[in-house]
Formats: structure tokens, sequence, C-alpha cells
């Protein structure tokens, strides 16, 4: 079963997720697959994608999965992606949402504890962790400004300042 998607370079690339932890690249034009995206040594760890980001201007899929393990593959010369990071453990309730900001070089990620990480995607390094108080169901930033929102589950919506990383 699906449970992500996300379009690639020019809406060229379709990548998707599946309730098995499968993350796959589908040429979009005419749906031959491409490649799989998951390292082989560890495949029974892997859980549901909740979540796939495709970063333009590094080439890079952020596959995020229901049980909070972050994967960060990048296209090498041979136009293969290979994984650079497996971030594990960031969430001690099921994550529910991730995002990211090309702009200030941030990352986010969101769980049913309602609790928010903020990562910085350079380093990949934990900058701090927000309180939702609530069950976090999606977070985005604001595209030109240091602005992170959280919907909760009851209706609210959250708007944190966010500071630039270095």
């Amino acid at each position: 079963m699906v449970t992500a998607a996300e379009f690639g370079p020019q809406c060229r690339k379709l990548y998707i997720g599946d309730a098995g932890g499968f993350l796959r690249e589908y040429s979009a034009e005419t749906g031959e697959f491409i490649q799989e995206l998951r390292p082989l040594e560890d495949l029974k760890e892997y859980q549901q994608v909740r979540k796939i980001i495709y970063v333009k201007e590094e080439d890079l899929v952020l596959c995020a999965s229901i049980d909070g393990r972050i994967l960060v593959f990048f296209r090498n010369e041979s136009n293969e992606y290979v994984l650079v990071r497996d971030l594990r453990g960031s969430h001690t309730t099921d994550l529910t949402g991730m995002c990211y900001s090309e702009e200030y070089h941030l990352m986010a990620s969101s769980c049913e504890g309602g609790t928010i990480n903020l990562l910085n995607s350079v380093k990949y390094m934990l900058e701090t962790v927000l309180t939702a108080g609530d069950k976090v169901i999606d977070v985005r930033f604001v595209k030109g400004y240091p602005v992170l929102l959280a919907c909760c589950q009851l209706g609210e919506i959250l708007c944190f300042g966010v500071r630039p990383m270095e």
C-alpha cells in the first residue's frame, strides 16, 4: 500500500513510499521503475514511510518512517542514490510530519506526542525541541519568513520563529 509520494526534479521522477518501508524511484512520464532507495544491511528494521521530500538544490531525497527514522539519500555521479545519513530515535512516539527549508538550512519533524524536532540540515544535528502540547498533525516552513507552522489535532495552528543556521 502506498503511504507517501513526492515528485522529483522537474516532475520527471516520482518517489513512492509504502507500508513495508520501501522507497522507490519511478519515471513520472512512463511509470517505469528506476531504482530502490534503501540500504540493504537491515531490511527488517524498516517501517511504513510517512513522508518523502525531494530537495532540488542539493539533489537529496529525505524519507521519514512512522517510527521516527529519517533517511537522507544523495544522488551520486552514476545517477544512483546513496544513503548519506540515517537519523534514528528522533521521536518517542509515531512521526506525523516532516518539512525542509532550503532557505534556512533546517529540517523539522513532528510526532503524535506533541513535540517538534528542529535539525540543522547541514550538520544533521538537533538544534532544539519545540513543544506543541497536543498531537501535531503536520509541520511546514513559511517560504520567505523564518517561521515554522505546526497544525495540531484539536485545530490549533502554532507559529514558531526560527533562526537561520550559519
